[in-house]
């Protein structure tokens, strides 16, 4: 995972065409170590899936920001794929997983 530290950094990226995935993760929760430990082995097998990782404590308004970016209430933990700058999927809490994660990358039909 890239670490997600500047609100720039995240706009640079969403003007790029192509996906990518944010995890919004907080140390202080089980919760959230639990989603981690499932978007760390998400991206294991899907190497080339770019993930980008915001550390609550350490950038508080880099979460807000992204929050505010994509209309989506801020929520740790919060896996968030960005599809051609706009929120495709989202899930929080118990519902982040692997997964969840392999069906929201699937194409629709």
């Amino acid at each position: 995972m890239t670490p997600l530290t500047a609100a720039s950094a995240f706009d640079a990226r969403r003007g790029q065409p192509g996906h990518f995935w944010v995890l919004k993760h907080s140390r202080a929760c089980p919760s959230s170590l639990a989603a981690c430990a499932e978007v760390a082995s998400f991206e294991r097998d899907h190497p080339g899936e770019p993930v980008l990782r915001v550390v609550v404590q350490d950038s508080p308004s880099v979460s807000e920001h992204v929050a505010q970016a994509l209309g989506v209430p801020h929520e740790t933990p919060q896996v968030l794929l960005i599809e051609d700058g706009r929120l495709a999927w989202h899930a929080s809490h118990d519902e982040v997983s692997q997964a969840a994660m392999e069906m929201a990358r699937l194409p629709a039909f």
